[in-house]
């Protein structure tokens, strides 16, 4: 099976430990889909302002990141918005991946 679809949940604690890794587990077992991969939390950076200097007190919110398995993707595309759930490439096409580390960038570019 593959899976392509990488998926963002921002602001999310379900990486946080076991106990909340299942419930996501058993969110996606309850509404049929196929066990995710999980990536794992990603901590953000600060965002720039214009002159690319930190903003203070933005970045460090933590950013839970997994695959969805391409034979959900259909299905999961509207399901999704019921848990703020979004796909990294409506992130990286509306210039939001910068508050990521390059490093997750470059091991994650854009699929389509």
């Amino acid at each position: 099976m593959k899976y392509d679809q990488l998926v963002v949940i921002q602001g999310s604690t379900y990486g946080d430990d076991e106990k909340k890794l299942n419930e996501f587990y058993e969110i996606f077992k309850t509404h049929h889909f196929h066990r995710p991969k999980v990536i794992g939390v990603i901590l953000t950076l600060p965002s720039k302002d214009k002159n690319g200097k930190n903003i203070p007190e933005t970045g460090g919110r933590k950013d839970f990141f997994f695959f969805i398995n391409n034979k959900d993707i259909k299905r999961f595309a509207i399901w999704r918005f019921n848990y703020s759930m979004r796909w990294w490439e409506d992130i990286f096409y509306n210039h939001e991946e910068a508050i990521y580390p390059p490093s997750f960038r470059k091991k994650y570019p854009p699929r389509w």
